[in-house]
């Protein structure tokens, strides 16, 4: 019998789940992983939703060039949580925002600013000039 995509994704999964998630995963088809940063539990689950102690739900989806098994996706995760909990949270996608969400968000932002002005200000410029070259009498 031909060993299919689930198949050899789930093999993988189970390799680097500890005897404790492995446990949880077979009862939930899911299992918690701790934050090398803050040290949070999170709850990874089937699916796109992955959820930290406080309740708080994040959407987080790994970029592929294809569909990729859901049971890698949750390995990925795993695996970003484990090892560097800060790409996650600037990756992921909170559900219900926090102050401290926001603050990150908003200081992971402000490079990007200074493009976004510059855009706009040569978009003023061309429009101008547009403006400016058809009004001319």
């Amino acid at each position: 019998m031909q060993e299919t995509t689930y198949d050899r994704s789930l093999t993988l999964l189970r390799k680097h789940l500890t005897p404790e998630q492995l446990r949880r995963f077979d009862t939930t088809k899911g299992f918690t992983c701790t934050g090398s940063l803050s040290k949070h539990d999170y709850f990874i689950r089937y699916g796109k939703k992955v959820v930290d102690e406080s309740g708080v739900e994040y959407c987080i989806v790994p970029r592929s060039i294809g569909d990729i098994p859901e049971l890698d996706a949750m390995l990925a995760k795993k695996l970003l949580i484990e090892t560097d909990e800060r790409s996650f949270l600037s990756t992921a996608i909170p559900d219900r925002w926090t102050p401290e969400h926001y603050e990150f968000r908003r200081r992971q932002q402000r490079g990007s600013n200074f493009s976004i002005i510059l855009s706009l200000v040569v978009l003023l410029i061309m429009v101008m000039y547009i403006i400016a070259t058809f009004m001319v009498p």
